[in-house]
Formats: C-alpha cells, structure tokens, sequence
C-alpha cells in the first residue's frame, strides 16, 4: 500500500464507528422475498457477484469509475449502503481496507482470503489469473447459502460465469505457453508491479523491481535505479514495458517515451476498469497485446 495514502486511510478508518453510528438500525435482509443485495468495493467484484445473482439479486460497486480505491474515503451514505447489504466483497490486504471496517455481520467474500494471501504481497489481485475462477465459486456458495431455494440458478448462472472467464484465463495460458516453448524473451519491465501476478502467471521476470517499488510507494527512483532501467530500454534488453497509464509521474513518462524510442513494446494497462468496459473486456484487450508482442519477436 503506498505510504502517503496509509495515513489518509487511518484517519478516515477511525471516523467510521462514528459514521455506522449515524446509520439507522439495520433490518433484517435474509426474508426470501427480497433480491440479495450484494455489496463489493469495486466494479470489478461487482461484476463478477452479478453474473453469478443474475435477476435473484443486485451487485452494486463502491468505487465507481476511475477513482483508486487506495484514496476513497468512505461516508455516511457508504456506510448505510454496507450496513444494508446480505453480502459484502472486497479485495483485501491494503487495497480496499475501509470496507472491512465498515462491515457488520454479513457474509463476506474477501479475495486475499480466498488467494490465500498476506499483507506487503501485491494487492492487485484482479490481475490474478486465477482470481475470478476462485471468487465465482465463493461468491456462489455465499448465494446458494442466503437462498437456498435459488441454487439450481445460481449454479447455471456460475457456469456460465466460469465459461466467460475462462476464455481470458486461457489467452494468459497461451501466452505462458508460447514463453515456454518459444525461447522467446522472459525479462520485462515494469512502471510499477499492478501486474505482476499476471507477468509471474505467464512466467516473465520483472527486471527494474526496486524502480518499480519506488513508484509504488510514491518516492522517488534511487538514481540506480533509473540508469539500470534507461539501460535496458536502450539496450532493448526486455520483452517489453508494462506501463499504468494512469500514472502521471514523471520520471514514468520519461522511461515509456524512452521505450517506444528503442522499439521496446509498450503494453498499456490502467488500475481501475476503463469506462465503456467489462472486467471480462479489460482483461482480455491486456492479455492480447502480450501476445501481439510475443508473436512481434518470433518474427
């Protein structure tokens, strides 16, 4: 989690009891009349807890739009949306921590709980390949929980949730594939590590960690740590560069310009889901510039 955003959340995160405490008392939500209500931080979770509920229920999204979810700061109506909800899901570990302070009760679905994974890892976890698989499973067993009498739909709906995303999940097998069996090159750099889990998936090596640390963390590059990174942009000693192009630093500008210089591929990713786009539609567009660039090298 980037340190500046850390002391923005603890402030928010203490005002929050002060917040549940202007809600009004929940009522009960487990009636078989009602859709559930399912609340997760962002689109991305959003979307996959709709595809599984179908017409049995609403998933509706925190964050909306480009926001980070590192700098929302939740208020009193977010608190009263939480409160309210059957089923709350949220990434977890340093992503998205407020809306574990804002549950109550309910049901929870928290991705690094189901990743298995632990604060200072990565908290991208949506470019996880195997994130929306696992996730699907829990979100419809949470449903088939809450409405028993809706399982035969929740599990077609999963079905063909699973088959949705499975397609994506296969473009990063290729691509994974080809790096295996192509002795195509397996070092990259990076803007920052949102990608990571994918690039480690697909088997590449990220080059420039300590540079892409440094922009994580929102301080400046050691001078090392730049020269090494301008060296294998020059060098052309990398596959290519992953550059977030939501980030306006800089010094990143300079090394993505410096890269499209050299003729070193520039894959571009954003953070958050762009407008117009599914989670699904995100993904997929991602995964197929990595492998317009491995077929590029095999020439």
């Amino acid at each position: 989690m980037k340190q500046t955003r850390r002391w923005v959340l603890i402030g928010t995160l203490l005002l929050i009891p002060l917040l549940l405490a202007g809600c009004k008392k929940k009522q009960p939500a487990s009636s078989q009349h009602h859709q559930l209500k399912v609340v997760a931080s962002t689109n991305v979770y959003a979307q996959l807890a709709q595809g599984v509920l179908g017409q049995e229920g609403k998933a509706t999204a925190i964050v909306q739009g480009t926001t980070d979810p590192h700098d929302f700061e939740p208020g009193t109506q977010t608190a009263h949306t939480v409160e309210q909800a059957d089923l709350l899901i949220w990434n977890g570990i340093g992503y998205d921590d407020w809306m574990a302070k804002l549950a109550q009760k309910q049901p929870q679905v928290v991705a690094a709980h189901v990743l298995d994974r632990h604060d200072g890892e990565n908290e991208h976890l949506f470019f996880d390949p195997r994130m929306p698989r696992k996730m699907i499973t829990q979100i419809e067993q949470q449903a088939r929980n809450l409405r028993p009498k809706q399982q035969k739909q929740f599990q077609k709906n999963a079905a063909a949730q699973q088959k949705k995303y499975a397609a994506v999940t296969n473009l990063a097998d290729q691509a994974r594939t080809n790096l295996a069996t192509k002795q195509l090159n397996q070092k990259v750099a990076v803007s920052e590590p949102v990608f990571n889990d994918a690039l480690k998936y697909m088997g590449y090596q990220v080059a420039n960690a300590s540079f892409a640390n440094a922009i994580d963390k929102e301080v400046d590059p050691s001078p090392k740590a730049v020269r090494d990174l301008r060296a294998s942009l020059e060098k052309r000693e990398v596959a290519f560069f992953v550059d977030n192009t939501q980030n306006d630093s800089k010094v990143v500008r300079q090394m993505g310009s410096l890269a499209k210089k050299h003729q070193v591929p520039v894959i571009k990713i954003t953070e958050t889901v762009p407008p117009k786009q599914t989670y699904a539609d995100w993904m997929t567009g991602i995964y197929q510039q990595v492998l317009a660039v491995q077929k590029q090298e095999q020439g």
